[in-house]
This record gives structure tokens, sequence and C-alpha cells, in this order.
């Protein structure tokens, strides 16, 4: 096999490269770009200077960033393109392309990653020795590439069948369609978001390819050898930043027996970065895709991921990116165990985003019982589908002194500012309210952050409302600001069931929220107030408020009633166990999968 990854190291200390995830490499010493050129097998370059260790997926990670970048640097490794590889401050990495092109005219796309590529100075000594026997390794034969199916026009049309005029007799409308460019055809199925054209025909002259998403991906080949006994599971969210579905997908995580499994993580859309230090404690690999590479790719990179690593299960959650692989990966790894997480019930959350998949899935888990009917609704079998409940930690969450006596009454709204959470939706009930203002004085705390932020704090501004808001930013623990708190509202278009509001009837919040999703299994009449979607949301929000203000009692009371809630059906305890149950199923007894 061709390496995948060339590494040029400079300078008469040589760094250690046995910690690597990616095996499949080849090594040279001391050249320069031309005879690098000329003497690597590879497309990829990491140009080295040093001899400081690496982070054990810096190979990797430069991989992955060249397929779409011409350049990969890290936080550490100073500005790209430099003015010579030899002059960067650190690992660079590099097309061949881009490493043939004369130094006045290098330029093109970066890929800068926000984290550092070198982690601190290794303590111990070389291990040049595993190095050499890598490099040795990697210097396999290159296998001769198949015959494409865009070879040349006259070739196209004898792959395509179309130099036979009974073809054009039987099937005149597919020949036609068979005409059309595989790249044009690729680009409709994207734009469609479905296979409008089927390109399964070329993968007869496209043998390494795979279809995936309406489009045709050769995925990439790179040695990652198994290293103990352990089954290797995966774990896909969009997001590496706080939510409910991250905290309740990291939860999982925690409940795996690491002496017994090999976790990784991969984000395909994360723009925050909050959680990873938590991640980082309960697995032991993370991809954030989305800073190696577009959208477009992502889903074919998790197949090649995928692949490389052998992964024996995955849990998926609320990502359709990773549930379009799904037909290709299992035909490849027919013993992948796969588990999806349904937290959404509405049609504008991700619920159908894994319906087409279904074959492929192997439990559907539910946290509220309202998805559970819905997964049978749409026709999942019912012997798949596990409910378990999201939980709450009753014991960091425990009711706090109320101190309504003292200052206005505490309306907090906790969550992401973006538009499905509706943040702006406060200023109208704000605005209602003071219409015909409450018995308590009140003020809106707002706990998150988000594109709304600058939005939400001009609009507060600019109307003279800065006495009746407090914008917090992320607060962590939400606790410090439920505690107390007259009522959480929740405002949000749709949503399963929110973490947010279990941790407030935790603390004996009462909840005023939109009726979405599953909200009503937890915000029940004794316990807080449910206002539809009608259009007429401010009114309803902001007589709700004033119901609340005016009886204090009534507050105390829906306090206690929520707390008895969470306590018989959210207690984290009761997840916990519910999630080891599964991993024992699904990921351990075989036989009780079908």
């Amino acid at each position: 096999m061709t390496p995948a990854i060339c590494i040029i190291v400079q300078g008469a200390q040589a760094p250690a490269f046995a910690n690597q995830t990616l095996r499949s490499f080849e090594i040279l010493r001391n050249v320069s770009e031309r005879q690098a050129l000329e003497r690597a097998r590879a497309d990829c370059f990491l140009w080295m200077t040093g001899g400081r260790e690496l982070r054990p997926q810096a190979f990797e990670e430069c991989l992955w960033g060249l397929q779409a970048h011409e350049w990969v640097t890290w936080a550490d490794t100073g500005a790209a393109p430099p003015p010579s590889v030899r002059q960067a401050a650190g690992p660079l990495g590099v097309t061949r392309s881009t490493l043939a092109t004369s130094e006045a005219r290098r330029t093109g796309a970066v890929c800068r990653l926000p984290w550092k590529c070198r982690p601190a100075p290794a303590r111990g000594g070389a291990r040049g020795a595993a190095d050499e026997g890598l490099s040795q390794k990697s210097a396999a034969k290159p296998e001769d590439d198949p015959p494409r199916a865009d070879s040349g026009p006259r070739q196209h049309l004898r792959n395509a069948g179309l130099l036979s005029p009974g073809a054009w007799l039987r099937h005149p409308l597919r020949c036609a369609a068979r005409l059309l460019p595989l790249r044009f055809k690729q680009s409709v199925n994207r734009w469609a978001g479905r296979g409008v054209f089927d390109l399964s025909y070329y993968l007869q002259f496209r043998p390494r390819s795979v279809l995936i998403d309406g489009g045709m991906i050769e995925p990439l080949e790179y040695s990652v050898p198994r290293a103990d006994g352990r089954r290797r599971i995966a774990l896909c969210t969009p997001h590496l930043g706080f939510g409910g579905a991250e905290s309740a997908l990291l939860e999982i995580a925690r409940q795996f027996d690491r002496s017994r499994f090999e976790l990784f993580l991969t984000a395909t859309g994360s723009s925050d970065r909050r959680l990873l230090p938590r991640w980082r404690e309960a697995v032991d690999h993370i991809h954030d895709l989305r800073q190696l590479l577009p959208e477009e790719r992502v889903a074919g990179a998790l197949y090649s991921m995928a692949v490389n690593w052998k992964w024996d299960g995955l849990v998926a959650q609320n990502t359709p990116l990773a549930y379009s692989p799904l037909p290709a990966l299992k035909e490849k790894l027919p013993g992948l165990r796969v588990i999806d997480i349904v937290h959404d019930t509405d049609e504008e959350g991700n619920f159908f985003a894994a319906l087409d998949a279904g074959d492929w899935i192997d439990r559907r888990v539910a946290v509220s019982e309202k998805g559970r009917r819905r997964l049978i609704d749409m026709a999942v079998d019912e012997d798949r589908i596990r409910l378990i409940r999201n939980g709450v930690d009753l014991e960091q969450l425990k009711p706090g002194p109320r101190g309504h006596d003292r200052g206005p009454a505490r309306i907090v709204f906790a969550g992401r500012l973006i538009e499905r959470k509706r943040p702006l939706l406060l200023l109208d009930i704000d605005r209602e309210l003071q219409r015909d203002p409450p018995a308590e004085p009140y003020e809106f705390i707002v706990a998150g952050d988000g594109p709304l932020l600058s939005a939400l704090r001009s609009k507060i501004q600019s109307g003279r409302r800065q006495g009746r808001f407090r914008l917090l930013g992320h607060v962590e623990p939400l606790s410090a600001v439920l505690g107390g708190a007259a009522a959480l509202i929740v405002t949000s278009s749709g949503a399963g069931l929110p973490l947010v509001i279990l941790e407030a009837l935790a603390m004996e919040a009462p909840v005023i929220s939109s009726r979405v999703g599953a909200v009503e299994e937890a915000v029940r009449p004794d316990c807080g107030i449910l206002v539809e979607n009608d259009g007429q949301e401010a009114e309803t929000f902001a007589d709700a408020i004033r119901e609340l203000l005016s009886d204090s009692r009534r507050r105390r009371e829906m306090g206690r009633a929520g707390r008895a809630l969470v306590e018989r059906n959210h207690d984290l305890r009761r997840a916990q166990a519910g999630y080891r149950r599964l991993i024992e199923e699904v990921f351990i007894d075989k036989s009780r999968v079908s």
C-alpha cells in the first residue's frame, strides 16, 4: 500500500513517532523539497523541524486537512504559507502539488487548526528504532490503480455501454443519462439531498469507491493497528459544546468500561468546544471533523475513519451526516453495531434524519415516551426501541434558599441563543408585561451565548430595558442561577425534553414552556405552565408570569411537585443503569442484537 503521508525530518534530532495513531507513513531525513518530491511516494507531506514529539493524532489530522487544503497548520506552528517550508515555526502540512510550486507563487487555502500540534516535552527515552521499523513497513510496493470510468471520452462510452446501437434502442433514457458527466450527477444528488441519479453503475469501474449521500467517494486508506483487545466504539455528535443532548451523550460515554472499550468521539459540525476537557477524560480519541474538512466531505471522512480504525460500534445522536454512510459501512463492516439516540420529536429537529437508515440501526433509544411512540408510528420495530429517560444528578441539584423577598423575582432563560430557542421572544414578553405590570417586580436572567447575543443586547439597550434584563453569558453550573428562581422560561419552537427543564424542576423552580416536543411529560399542571405556539405566545407567556408572581404559595407548591416528579422519573442513577444495560446488550452480548 502506498504510504498515506511522508514525514520530512530536518535536523540532527529525530522525534519519536511510535505514539501516532496513523501508522501508514514513510520518513525522509534532511532532504530538500526537490529531493522529497523525487523520493516520496505519498501525496501528503508533514514538514518537521526539531525533535519534539507530536500529539498522537497529528499525522491523521494533517492527512485529513490536506484533503481540502494546500496547507495545514496548528495553533503553535505559526502562520502559513511561510516564505519557505524550511522557515516554518513548527510542523507544517503541505500537498505534493503545493510543494512542487515555486516559492514565489506559493499560496493557497490553509487549514488552521485551533489546537496545538505538540504536547509537553515527552519524558523517557527515544523510540527511534520503532520509527525506523514503521518507515520500512510503509515502504511496500504501491498497488496499481484500477481503471477509472472517466479515463477518456471513448473509454467512457465503452464503459457506459453506449457504443452498442442495441442499448440505445432498448433503453434510450438510461443511455442518455449516462452521457451526463459523473460530477454533474453527483452535484445534482447533493443539491437534491437524495439519489436523483443512480450512481451504482460506476462502482464496477471504481472498485475502491462507495456511494454515500448520492455521491461517489474514494475512501482514504491508512493503517491503524489495534493496540489491545478492546472493542472500538465511536460516538458521533454535531457539537463539542454545551447542550442537553451533548451532556446526555457524555454520560453514556462515562458508562463504558474503558478496560474493555476504546472510545472515539467524532463531531460533525462543532463551533463550540467548551465540553472538550470533559470529553478528553471520557474518551480515547477526539476527531473534530469540521475543523479539518468542509461539510460535504464529512460523511465520507466518517466512513474512511470507521473502516481504517475498524470500529465495532457507533452511537449517533442528532447527526444526519453520521446516518448517510451507514449502508456502505454495514456492508464493509458487517459486525458493526449501531445505536441511535432520539432526542427530538418535532419535524424541524433531527427526528426524521435517521429514518431512511433504519435498516442499518440496531437499537433506537428514545429519551421520552413521546419519542418512543413516534418511532413506533413511523414503523420502527418496537423490539429495537429502548426507552431511557434523561436523568439529572439529584445530589448536585438541591433546592437553595429563596430570595424573592430581596430584589426582583428572577425569570431565568438558559440555553444557546439561536433561532430555534427564540431568545428574542423575551423582548415581546417583556413588552406585554409592561402594559400590565405584575404584582412583584421581575428581571429576566439570560444564561447563555450564541449568534443572537449581539442582537438581543442591542435591542435591550435601544428599548431601555437594561434594568429588567441581565445577560450573564455561559453559566456553569446552571444551579447557580436556577436556585431561588421564580421560574424557568423556555421559549423554543422545537425540542425534545430539554435537560434544563429537569434541572430547574430538581431545583424546585416552576417551568413556563412552549408546548413542544415531549416537554409535557415533565411540565405538568402541578409544576409548570405550558404555552401553545399559536402566534399569541408573547401574551400567553406574560399572563403565565403574572400568574406565578402573584402567588408565592403556588410557586412553592409547584417547586415541591417538580422535585418529586424528577425524583420519580429522572434520577441520573436510573439513566446510567439503563445505559449500562444497553451497552451490554448491543456491544457485548451479540446474541441479543437482531
